[in-house]
């Protein structure tokens, strides 16, 4: 669900909150390149991909092994990540349409 809110800020600060985002997004891109190569390596490792993990970790077939904990963890993390980083791409275009007019 989307709620939209308008409040009136100055030109500068706006700018300011864009530019924070932008750090943000950042991070997040650096986040996620991360946790993608965290992920890439217990796939190499194991010999299996995300999916097939999933779908086995989910059923309980793999026992509590640390490293199949760790690379749920790190799937659960991306994906929440990734759902962060395309809001905050939204805003920040929302931003800059606003700063456009």
């Amino acid at each position: 669900m989307v709620s939209e809110v308008r409040i009136r800020v100055p030109l500068d600060i706006l700018s300011l909150i864009s530019d924070s985002l932008k750090n943000k997004l950042s991070e997040l891109e650096l986040e996620i390149k991360v946790a993608k190569e965290r992920i890439r390596r217990f796939e190499e490792k194991y010999g299996m991909d995300s999916d097939s993990f999933l779908k086995k970790y989910e059923a309980g077939s793999l026992g509590d092994n640390e490293d199949f904990v760790a690379w749920y963890g790190e799937l659960m993390f991306l994906k929440e990540a990734e759902r962060e980083y395309e809001k905050l791409k939204m805003v920040i275009e929302d931003i800059h349409r606003g700063l456009s007019k």
